[in-house]
């Protein structure tokens, strides 16, 4: 029925590192292949698949990195915050707590354009990594197969109101978040997009 919002995918250190940027990450990668670690909720969720999809935008193999996997996107900070890990790639929402706490320092924020909460940080089109803006947390309005026309518009023209709500804009940014109303029709390809990206990443790790 519409898109609501995307959550960029975000590349966190722990404030102690030593690393400054994106670019003193790679490096250390490079040069020690298999020996830095990253927290993820395990085999093909998005804390997973977008730090390899990193990797690879940044001609590094698949497993330049130790996936350590957690229960959660909040156990997966937490071991960032306490150093068990060195990185963690993930939804911004889920760490901007963390982030302006100062526990966690971000490097990258993957989308085509600076977040405005987070204006240091640079944007993975800056990064020469345009693609991983394809990799986000999202929210939208489903509903069952066969609604009634009428319903259908009356949802779309709903979402396509929130445009006009100041309140509903700030809460989301503040969240972490990018408002991004689409259509039923353009959700649709929204949704293609993404199964076709994720079942690519999927193939390329063998796991479909």
């Amino acid at each position: 029925l519409g898109l609501l919002d995307q959550s960029p995918f975000v590349l966190c250190v722990s404030r102690n590192a030593a690393w400054g940027s994106l670019e003193a990450v790679l490096a250390a990668l490079r040069e020690q292949p298999g020996q830095l670690r990253f927290a993820t909720t395990g085999p093909a969720t998005l804390l997973d698949l977008g730090m390899r999809e990193l990797f690879t935008l940044a001609g590094l193999p698949f497993d330049a990195a130790n996936a350590v996997p957690f229960a959660g996107a909040g156990e997966a900070a937490q071991a960032l915050i306490e150093q068990k890990v060195e990185l963690l790639g993930s939804n911004l929402g889920d760490v901007l707590p963390a982030i302006r706490a100062g526990k966690l320092r971000p490097l990258l924020i993957g989308s085509r354009e600076r977040f405005e909460g987070l204006p240091q940080v640079p944007s993975a089109l800056e990064a020469g990594l345009a693609p991983l803006a394809r990799v986000v947390g999202w929210n939208a309005v489903f509903g069952p197969a066969g609604l009634p026309e009428p319903v259908i518009a009356a949802w779309a023209q709903a979402i396509a109101g929130l445009r006009q709500d100041a309140v509903w804009q700030r809460t989301i940014r503040a969240e972490g978040s990018v408002p991004m109303l689409l259509t039923p029709e353009a959700t649709r390809g929204f949704l293609a997009d993404q199964v076709a990206l994720y079942r690519d990443l999927g193939r390329k790790l063998g796991l479909v």
